[in-house]
């Protein structure tokens, strides 16, 4: 019997369920997922080439090249690392260190050993893609079929060939999903906002009939139907929430982490990072940006920096300042709080700066028109590569008036950007060529 998710049996959840057709597992890499970030920032400064790479989709990566990546940056430090350790709890001593319990397992992950140790400072690195968020869905448990979320979907066609398919969300993994089952399922597309990050997406749905559009789910009746905001409803058998993800951190206690109300963030963190009540705990990959590896690279530079004493954290008072004024400026731009860990593109630069202001001397080699490139690349790769991983759907796309045309010029914008990438060779880029 699949094991029940997360999200829907702990305090955290909106719902909870006995449902036994949830399916879950841990871990949201799926077979076709590959990178919207250029090569140059999924890299780190003292290892920054790539064994293997995936011609077709340079200068982006399928997952598997990543992982390959990860795992040889992750050899030149196994003596640093701690492998098939668990922590299970983080909590202070009476002498204000903190004391850190684990268990030791083996390769199936059964307890051989527990331990517990204490240590000066904590720093948490255990990423940002861990707790699904899902929608506040009354009656969620009423669903006759199967949920998952996009942690979970591995883009097993088998699975789905002739299913009807709800997907919730437009955003790069509901793209992914749809992509994916397009030819083989039916699919609708859920989302609350009338606003697309994607603009030629909605063409896509209601132009070529990939996906029929549907407003937010409203709940689900007794007898298992979604009725949405409309007042249309309809029965699926699959629900795939591409609704991104919560904060949380179970392994500590909870009076050193302070989430917001919604858990998409933490509060009193100075620059994503550090504790403000106490500094001798922070963070490094809070934050999400559009130069991932990189900046976490230096987020750990600075950190430790700190702890080595090098540099000087300001005052409680001017951390709790930065903190009100990034909460504030939000408001002011009318973008929700939730996406407070989000770094956007038009606030990259500011927001490297303040780091280096930090600790000059952990400067990233961040450069302003590199991220712009690479954001551009993203944006026009993401649609360009939609089409081409989607079988069958650009014949059918091409005899529609003026779309064999559009292609074509996305095609070669693609290019032209791609080519003043740092390193890049668009002409090793079969993807990009005539069929």
């Amino acid at each position: 019997m699949p094991v029940k998710p997360q999200w829907l049996q702990d305090d955290i959840s909106r719902e909870t369920t006995d449902d036994p057709n949830i399916d879950w597992y841990t871990g949201g890499v799926y077979k076709s997922l590959y990178t919207n970030i250029a090569e140059s920032y999924m890299t780190f400064s003292f290892d920054p080439t790539y064994n293997s790479r995936n011609q077709e989709l340079y200068p982006f990566n399928y997952q598997e090249s990543v992982s390959e990546y990860l795992n040889k940056v992750a050899g030149q430090l196994s003596r640093r690392i701690r492998y098939l350790t668990k922590v299970d709890w983080i909590d202070k001593t009476d002498e204000n260190q903190w004391k850190v319990s684990y268990t030791v397992t083996d390769s199936v992950f059964r307890s051989i050993t527990t331990n517990t140790e204490t240590f000066d400072a904590v720093v948490i690195a255990s990423g940002a893609f861990h707790y699904p968020m899902i929608p506040q869905i009354p009656l969620l448990n009423n669903f006759k079929g199967r949920i998952e979320h996009t942690i979970n979907y591995k883009a097993d066609i088998q699975q789905y060939i002739g299913k009807k398919v709800l997907i919730v969300g437009s955003s790069f993994s509901a793209i992914d999903c749809i992509r994916d089952l397009a030819p083989y399922a039916e699919i609708h597309l859920s989302k609350r906002s009338s606003h697309w990050y994607y603009p030629w997406f909605k063409v896509v749905c209601d132009t070529a009939g990939i996906a029929l559009r549907r407003p937010a789910i409203k709940q689900v009746d007794d007898k298992g139907n979604v009725h949405f905001s409309d007042g249309t409803y309809t029965s699926y058998d699959v629900i795939i929430f591409a609704t991104g993800y919560i904060s949380r951190f179970p392994f500590i206690n909870d009076k050193y982490i302070h989430l917001s109300d919604d858990s998409s963030y933490l509060q009193d963190v100075y620059l994503m990072m550090f504790s403000i009540e106490d500094p001798t705990l922070s963070f490094v990959g809070l934050s999400v940006s559009s130069i991932m590896f990189r900046g976490f690279e230096l987020q750990a530079k600075i950190v430790a920096a700190v702890y080595a004493n090098k540099v000087a954290l300001p005052p409680q008072e001017v951390q709790r300042q930065w903190f009100q004024d990034r909460i504030a400026k939000f408001k002011a731009r009318n973008i929700t709080v939730s996406k407070f860990q989000i770094i956007a593109d038009d606030e990259l630069e500011e927001y490297i700066n303040e780091l280096s202001r930090l600790a000059p001397q952990c400067r990233t080699d961040y450069k302003k028109k590199t991220t712009e490139l690479t954001v551009e690349a993203m944006i026009l790769s993401i649609e360009l590569f939609f089409f081409k991983l989607l079988a069958g759907i650009e014949d059918a796309l091409i005899k529609l008036p003026g779309e064999k045309e559009r292609l074509e010029k996305l095609k070669q914008e693609a290019l032209k950007v791609i080519a003043k990438l740092p390193g890049a060779d668009p002409s090793r880029n079969p993807f990009l060529a005539e069929k």
